[in-house]
């Protein structure tokens, strides 16, 4: 197994005494809900990609989000942290998940950063869920079950420059900025002519509910229509759910300001070292990823 899940379930079970294994599962139940972590053997190939071995899914269920609007769920999910919220069909209880993929290059990444980010999510995805069906958008960082939430991010300004540097040699023009970088990626011709994605990696704003952190947004190059947004989020979301070798699923598509947009934020306490360029690699890959769905779906 490349997942550490021997440790993970040592670090779970000093935080969720009730927590139970079977097999490669751990299960939980948290605030008035279930959690489940899984681990499952695949073979997920995609083009010019290595093979993806294992996909780690974390889930919680809640009835508190049962009958929730496709709509709603899309506004929720602007408050996402590392898990996207999913209605449930039939007023099934609701679901809240995060998902990696990992290819057998990749265990030293599965160590060192997807594990202590699953953890991170699984301490915090109970009452992150609770909080939002109750109304509670925000929140004093310090009653969150993370501590550190009034520290700025841990993150080196170089961190933010080397991305910089990084795009100037791939002909791409982004902006450096104290505690943030963006940058425009392109599109396709086929696809859309002249159009680009807004990837943003920013320490400079604060969660509601979780204070101080790193970031992350992709924004698509697509009408944001009231009427039809919502619907678009959610398939982007079933799309990212349903296929395990796109980039690690830790946020949600939602309807940002002014387009539909994939949000990730990540509190202070849980920015480990790599976390800054990993985010930037994994808005690369998904803005790529979206490009061809796009193609495909025809939904422009």
């Amino acid at each position: 197994m490349l997942f550490p899940l021997d440790q993970v379930e040592q670090y779970l079970q000093g935080i969720f005494a009730s927590l139970e294994r079977d097999s490669s599962t751990l299960r939980w139940p948290d605030h008035g809900g279930q959690s489940t972590l899984s681990v499952d053997a695949v073979d997920a190939a995609a083009p010019g990609a290595a093979a993806i071995s294992e996909v780690v899914t974390l889930t919680h269920r809640s009835r508190e989000y049962s009958g929730l609007s496709v709509r709603a769920c899309s506004e929720l999910n602007r408050y996402a942290a590392m898990g996207l919220l999913m209605a449930g069909a039939n007023n099934a209880p609701g679901l809240w998940i995060s998902k990696v993929g990992i290819a057998a290059r990749d265990q030293s990444d599965a160590v060192r950063l997807y594990a202590p980010l699953l953890c991170g999510q699984a301490s915090i995805m109970g009452w992150h869920s609770q909080c939002l069906a109750r109304g509670r958008y925000q929140a004093d960082p310090a009653q969150s079950p993370l501590a550190g939430g009034g520290e700025p991010a841990r993150v080196d300004q170089s961190e933010f420059a080397a991305l910089q540097a990084s795009d100037e040699h791939a002909g791409l023009k982004g902006v450096l900025l104290p505690g943030s970088y963006t940058v425009q990626l392109p599109w396709p011709e086929a696809v859309a002519a002249g159009s680009t994605s807004l990837l943003g990696i920013r320490s400079t704003e604060r969660h509601s509910l979780y204070g101080h952190g790193v970031l992350a947004t992709l924004e698509l190059p697509l009408s944001l229509e009231r009427n039809r947004a919502p619907e678009l989020v959610e398939h982007l979301n079933r799309w990212e759910l349903g296929h395990a070798n796109l980039p690690p699923l830790l946020g949600a598509w939602c309807v940002g300001p002014r387009a539909p947009t994939f949000i990730s934020f990540v509190p202070t306490l849980l920015c480990v070292p790599g976390l800054v360029p990993a985010l930037a690699a994994w808005g690369r890959s998904r803005h790529h990823s979206v490009c061809q769905w796009i193609e495909t779906e025809g939904t422009r």
